[in-house]
């Protein structure tokens, strides 16, 4: 699943005052590296001016250094949860010794009309088994909607999803809803919001996560 992750780092720009730079617990800065990434803050603060729009922006550096904008405003996180998600799968298989090619029963009913689903489209709203390294396919890479809610069930709920979040170290985050819920009123999108310095640190902190074997990071 390699290849989903940097469509994702996309969506960490997400929409929503600019905080000064902190090192990482347990990762001391150089001082040519707080240059560097004070430099950085400011060419993203550049390229904000005079934008109608409000945005966040966090890059963690290799030095431990967070730098951006409204890196600690909530900000509605949308599609974004399926990277957590997709995680969550990932120790749910782990813990069941399920592998990618596990197939999961997709009913009729799960496949809602009315929203971005390429699996809908491409398979036909009916009742079927589709392999989990489809449904990750289909959700992460392709932002299915349907998809994402089928997995959603399948590991427990938006709570779960949350927990795992916070695992990987996003600690101002809150999901507690799925994309069917989300797509009953418009507003209902703002529900789920995460910051994104937070959104930021699941990254390394899933890469780096001792619970996963390198063969399942890259999958």
């Amino acid at each position: 699943m390699s290849r989903i992750f940097p469509a994702l780092l996309l969506s960490l720009a997400l929409l929503s005052p600019a905080m000064p730079l902190q090192a990482a617990e347990g990762l001391p800065a150089t001082p040519q590296a707080a240059v560097d990434a004070l430099s950085l803050e400011r060419d993203i603060h550049t390229l904000m001016r005079n934008k109608k729009a409000l945005a966040g922006v966090a890059l963690l550096t290799e030095d431990g250094l967070c730098a951006g904008v409204h890196m600690d405003a909530p900000f509605p996180l949308l599609s974004v949860i399926k990277f957590p998600l997709a995680v969550a799968v990932l120790e749910k298989m782990q813990h069941e010794q399920a592998t990618l090619t596990t197939m999961i029963p997709v009913r009729a009913e799960q496949l809602h009309t009315g929203t971005h689903s390429p699996l809908r489209d491409q398979r036909g709203r009916r009742d079927m088994e589709v392999s989990l390294e489809d449904l990750l396919r289909y959700t992460v890479t392709f932002s299915d909607n349907n998809g994402c809610d089928i997995l959603m069930e399948y590991v427990g709920g938006p709570a779960v999803v949350e927990a795992c979040a916070r695992r990987l170290g996003a600690d101002n985050v809150f999901i507690g809803h799925n994309e069917d819920w989300m797509h009953l009123n418009i507003y209902n999108q703002y529900a789920n919001w995460g910051t994104p310095r937070s959104m930021a640190r699941m990254l390394p902190g899933f890469f780096n996560s001792p619970a996963f074997s390198r063969s399942t990071r890259t999958s």
